[in-house]
């Protein structure tokens, strides 16, 4: 008997709301929910695809153990004890930093996976814990930390009052929108449009997004959009488009930031970033003087060397103009719970702990994954000895993945959390199988910071575990326990939790539990959303209610003027004359990521309904010209190389292109998947063998790595076969 049912998804922030059919406790056919009230019937074809990662014959079912290099099945209670026991050993033996911790990116997308991890790490209390977010969006957590006393105030474009929209490094017609709740983001842009306003997006691509004919699109270098917006900031305060009553009245250390822009030239600018000034002067003209303007900078500028200055200056532009907390700006959702608060004073948004390499701060509790490697294969006290990683695939995901697979195969325990034993969960001693989201009870509490339109939604699982997989939680308080680490530093915690569980009894870690008790703080209850299972809207965001009412810093007032930001601009602003220089020193590309909508990082490319259509899985996009500069043929091999590796890969000639700069689609290289029949088929390259790993290639406000912008040469890929020498390996 086929029962429809209600749920969400959880790949991306859009959460869009999706019906399922399910047979036999297992999900059979997927569509867009119509009567979900923000996504209404959107749903992405990687959402529609996902009942068969949920299907996949591929999916881890049961615990595995390596025994004498190879696989075998297991039982929860042996894998426990055997995992337990080396973790105990290893606590005694050098203390609990030698134990490690990764969280891949879909941990974000669950309720229970950070609380679960939450319990484990403070009951351990080990430092080395580490993230997707250093490759990804960590530099905003970091600024908006300084800026406005927390981790988690994310202003996000109040989109349906909009009258200009800048766009730096995003490509919503692919991916939605990153740190912002847009299911259709198109949509959205198109309705800016249609009522007269202007979007405008700036990228090193002619993406999907910028031939949309109501998107005005501008070619710039990567990893220059820095310098762009300190020429706008620039602009700005020169002819006097600073809202100084604003500025006076909910600002402190606006005059640090002004000074540092005294520097900046703009003419210089532009010949970096390959703006033109005119256009660099136009955006500043709409952004100073469009009452209901808003910049949206996503994982293009993220992933630059400057992450932390980009969005200072995104935040600083906003601020100075203005357009934060105004309609049609920039808007900070008024939350269902006091979320930021919560965490905030209970400093789960920090840690007390620094690096061991490289000395670095950690950002919402997690170190540099550039600094992995490091922290294993450096000897002396507290290198780590057992690393558990959670959703995550490090190996392909993290900088220089060569070293990185030299530290994972050095461990004593590496243990892996997953859907399936990826590349990571190859080099593993041990590997666990988890629910995916079909299996289990969520609410998108993480979410309700970015979301323009304001909603909430719970969804029960609506399909059975696969085999014998568990949720985070039951896995982590299990671990726990056989280690012998209280759960959330609180002894007997973790067998409470267990018993709880085995006799059907109150368990204080159900996410229902757990849910309800805070809606009924602010008088709802959980019968309510399970009785509107597409989900409820709340009350608009309103504009004018976070300055001198939310913001959390000392003394309410938003900060630019934090001593390390200021100084990284003007290191910026120092550098330009050098940046200038470096276009025209050598006959090196400039490397940007791909984003393709087929694709996800690294984690869906067992789907076959995806990968079937493709003959190579990623692709070196180049510009005609490039190519015939260096004699390249159409589709052949090339070899591209940076300072710190090397791949081969065929080539796309791509006019969208902006000359002088090379695009790859990320997540690919997954000969190592052995267990993952589609995905260890493909011929795809790990584009991130090409980033640096290591201290002096890391952000130091945000511990961001660097992932676009490297410096790369291309070249015709020479093989024996046509009597040369291959090139080494």
């Amino acid at each position: 008997m086929t029962q429809t049912k209600t749920t969400y998804c959880r790949i991306c922030e859009a959460t869009c709301g999706l019906e399922v059919d399910v047979e036999a406790g297992r999900v059979v056919a997927i569509r867009p929910d119509r009567e979900h009230p923000v996504s209404r019937g959107f749903a992405c074809v990687k959402g529609m695809k996902f009942g068969e990662v949920h299907r996949d014959p591929d999916r881890l079912r049961h615990p595995m153990h390596k025994v004498d290099g190879v696989w075998e099945r297991t039982s929860w209670d042996d894998v426990n004890r055997s995992i337990g026991a080396s973790l105990r050993r290893i606590l005694d033996e050098h203390g609990p930093h030698a134990i490690g911790l990764y969280f891949g990116n879909p941990s974000a997308f669950s309720l229970a996976s950070p609380i679960a991890s939450q319990g484990f790490v403070r009951g351990l209390g080990t430092r080395n814990v580490f993230s997707a977010g250093s490759q990804d969006c960590n530099e905003k957590f970091a600024v908006s930390q300084r800026l406005y006393g927390s981790s988690l105030i994310q202003p996000v474009p109040d989109f349906a009052s909009t009258k200009f929209l800048l766009l730096l490094g995003t490509n919503p017609a692919v991916s939605q929108m990153s740190f912002v709740h847009a299911p259709h983001a198109m949509d959205k842009l198109r309705d800016i449009a249609d009522r007269g306003g202007r979007v405008v997006l700036l990228d090193p691509r002619r993406t999907e997004t910028a031939s949309a004919s109501y998107v005005e699109h501008h070619f710039i270098r990567p990893d220059t959009d820095p310098f762009l917006l300190a020429a706008i900031a620039k602009l700005l305060v020169a002819r006097g488009h600073v809202d100084r009553a604003v500025v006076s009245r909910h600002v402190r250390g606006f005059e640090s930031l002004e000074d540092a822009l005294v520097g900046v030239d703009v003419d210089a600018c532009a010949v970096i970033t390959g703006v033109d000034v005119a256009t660099i002067e136009s955006l500043a003209e709409a952004l100073g003087t469009t009452e209901g303007a808003a910049i949206h900078a996503s994982t293009g500028v993220n992933q630059g060397s400057n992450a932390s200055v980009s969005y200072y200056l995104v935040q600083s532009i906003l601020a100075m103009t203005g357009n934060l907390d105004r309609r049609g700006g920039v808007v900070v959702a008024e939350h269902l719970v006091p979320v930021i608060k919560w965490v905030t004073r209970a400093g789960l948004d920090r840690s007390p702990h620094r690096s061991r390499i490289g000395d670095f701060v950690p950002v919402m509790g997690t170190m540099p994954a550039t600094i992995l490697a490091d922290e294993i294969l450096t000897p002396g006290k507290d290198k780590i000895r057992a690393l558990i990683v959670v959703a995550g695939n490090p190996l392909l995901s993290c900088p220089n993945s060569q070293r990185l697979a030299e530290a994972f195969s050095s461990l004593e325990l590496l243990v892996t959390i997953d859907l399936y034993r990826n590349e990571t969960g190859e080099l593993g001693t041990h590997a666990l199988p988890a629910v995916d989201f079909f299996e289990r009870a969520d609410f998108p509490l993480p979410f309700l910071t970015f979301q323009p339109e304001p909603f909430v939604q719970w969804t029960d699982a609506v399909a059975e575990p696969a085999g014998e997989s568990r949720d985070e939680l039951r896995i982590f308080a299990d671990l726990a326990e056989a280690a012998g680490i209280p759960f959330f530093g609180v002894p007997g915690l973790a067998r409470a939790f267990r018993l709880g569980r085995k006799l059907g009894r109150f368990d204080p870690f159900d996410p229902a539990r757990s849910v309800d008790l805070m809606l009924r703080a602010i008088g709802l209850d959980l019968s309510k959303l399970r009785a509107a299972p597409h989900g409820l809207l709340r009350a608009p965001n309103r504009p004018g209610s976070f300055l001198g009412k939310r913001v959390l810093t000392r003394d309410g007032r938003v900060d630019l003027g934090p001593a390390d930001l200021v100084a990284s601009l003007r290191a910026l602003v120092a550098s330009t004359a050098s940046r200038r220089a470096a276009i025209a020193s050598d006959d090196s590309l400039l490397l940007f990521s791909k984003r393709e909508k087929t694709s996800h990082n690294t984690w869906m490319h067992n789907v076959d309904s995806l990968v079937k259509a493709r003959r190579h899985t990623n692709f070196a996009h180049i510009h005609p010209k490039d190519a015939a500069s260096r004699g390249i043929v159409e589709k052949s091999l090339v070899e591209v190389t940076s300072a710190t590796g090397r791949i081969v890969l065929p080539v796309a000639f791509d006019a969208d292109v902006m000359p002088g700069s090379i695009a790859i689609p990320h997540g690919w290289g997954h000969e190592r998947a052995k267990s993952l029949r589609v995905a260890s088929a493909t011929t795809g390259s790990n584009v991130n063998d090409l980033a640096a790993d290591g201290p002096a290639a890391t952000e130091r406000i945000s511990g961001m790595a660097q992932l676009v912008g490297i410096r790369v040469r291309v070249r015709p890929h020479v093989t024996a076969a046509q009597g040369l020498p291959a090139p080494a390996e």
